[in-house]
C-alpha cells in the first residue's frame, strides 16, 4: 500500500529535528571532566538517549530529536538543529498582532499550517513563554497529538515545569500568559486547502530547516555577545519590562543566581578558569594580586564554581536582585594577594 502524502509528510517533517548538538566546551562535566556535575538532560530524555560516562553522548540510533534535553540545560550547551530561537521569532512575529501565539508539535501532523512548528512542547524552556509575554503575547496555543499515547510523553512533565516556572516568573510582574494545550491540528495557512498539497508539504518540510536570519535584532546581539540562547531569551524579555523595585528572585537552577565568595577565597581563580558562561572572569594587577569579578546577568546558577572550590570559599546565593540581572553590572566580588601557599 502507499502511504498517503500526509502519512509521507508526518515522516519527513522529524528529519528536521535531529539529534541535538553538544557544546564540549560548555557541558559541565566536559568542563570538569567529571561525570556527575549535571545530569538534568539525563533525567529529562524520554526515551534514555543519553549516557554521561565514559562522556556524555546522545546516541543517534535511539534520539528522536524532541529537544526535551536542550531545553532544561543550564547553559545551553546543547542545540537542536531545529533552533528554538527560530521557532520563538516566528512565534513572535505572528503573534503580537493578535495576541495569541499559535504553536504546533510535530506529532500532531504535518501540512501548511497557519502556526509555528516546534519539535514537542518539552523542548520549551520558560524562558521561551517569558519573552513571549514580555513581546506583547498573552495567549499561547499549542496543537498536540494525544499527549498519554505519544512515545514522548514522559517528557511533559518538564513541558508543564517551564509553564509553572514562567507563570510564577510573570506574576512578579503583574503579567498572566494564558498557556492552552489542543489536541489535533490547527487551520492550514489556506484555508481553502482541505488536504496538504505537494508543493504545501514540501514548502512546509523545507522551510523548517532554513534558519531565520535577524541580524539585527536583541536576540542576536545578545548570544554574538556569549549569552547562550536560553539566557538570551531570558534577557531579551527584561529588556522589554519594566523592572520592579525590590524583587529578590529565589535562585533558579539554569535561570539565575549570584554567587558569593567568603574569606576562604585563595584567588586560585579555578571559580573563573571554569565558569562556562563567564559570569566569573579573574584578573591579576600583579603577579600575586588577583581580581574576581561578577556579572550576574551571565550566571544560570549551574554551580560548577562551587563545586570546583577546593577551599570551599564559592557558594549559590539563595536570592538574587532581579534589578541586579536586569542592569547587568559587572563587579569585583573579592579582591587580594595569593598566599605563597596558596595551592597546596
Amino acid at each position: 500500500m502507499i502511504p498517503s502524502l500526509n502519512g509521507l509528510a508526518g515522516t519527513v517533517t522529524r528529519m528536521g529535528d535531529v539529534t541535538p548538538e553538544l557544546a564540549d566546551q560548555g557541558c559541565l562535566n566536559q568542563r570538569h571532566q567529571q561525570a556527575g556535575q549535571c545530569e538534568l538532560c539525563l533525567h529529562a530524555c524520554p526515551v534514555d538517549a543519553i549516557r554521561l560516562t565514559p562522556a556524555p553522548r546522545i546516541d543517534p540510533g535511539v534520539c528522536p530529536g524532541c529537544g526535551a534535553c536542550a531545553a532544561v540545560c543550564p547553559v545551553s550547551a546543547l542545540q537542536g538543529h531545529r533552533s528554538i530561537l527560530s521557532a520563538y521569532r516566528e512565534a513572535r512575529n505572528s503573534g503580537i498582532e493578535s495576541g495569541t501565539a499559535t504553536l504546533v508539535c510535530r506529532e500532531a501532523g504535518a501540512g501548511r499550517f497557519a502556526a509555528t512548528r516546534i519539535p514537542c512542547m518539552s523542548a520549551l524552556p520558560p524562558e521561551f513563554y517569558i519573552d513571549l509575554a514580555f513581546s506583547g503575547v498573552d495567549r499561547v496555543l499549542v496543537y498536540t497529538a494525544d499527549c498519554a499515547d505519544c512515545p514522548l510523553g514522559d517528557s511533559q512533565d518538564e513541558a508543564e515545569s517551564a509553564i509553572e516556572v514562567a507563570t510564577q516568573f510573570l506574576t512578579s510582574f503583574g503579567k498572566t500568559l494564558t498557556v492552552t494545550r489542543q489536541n489535533g491540528t490547527p487551520p492550514l495557512a489556506e484555508t481553502h486547502q482541505s488536504a496538504v498539497s505537494r508543493r504545501g508539504f514540501l514548502t512546509s518540510v523545507f522551510k523548517t530547516r532554513v534558519a531565520e536570519v535577524e541580524s539585527s535584532d536583541n536576540l542576536t546581539r545578545l548570544t554574538d555577545a556569549g549569552h547562550g540562547w536560553r539566557h538570551a531569551l531570558f534577557l531579551d524579555g527584561l529588556s522589554q519590562a519594566e523592572i520592579p523595585e525590590d524583587v529578590d528572585l529565589a535562585t533558579h537552577v539554569g535561570m539565575w543566581g549570584a554567587v558569593e565568595i567568603s574569606d576562604a577565597c585563595v584567588g586560585c581563580e579555578m571559580c573563573a578558569q571554569f565558569c562556562p558562561t563567564g559570569a566569573l572572569v579573574g584578573t591579576s594587577e600583579a603577579p600575586d594580586e588577583v581580581t574576581l569579578w561578577f556579572n550576574v546577568a551571565r550566571c544560570t546558577a549551574c554551580g560548577l564554581c562551587e563545586r570546583v572550590c577546593f577551599k570551599k570559599a564559592v557558594s549559590i546565593a539563595d536570592t538574587v536582585s532581579l534589578t541586579t540581572i536586569a542592569t547587568g553590572k559587572i563587579v569585583p566580588i573579592w579582591q587580594g594577594r595569593i598566599p605563597g601557599n596558596a595551592l597546596r
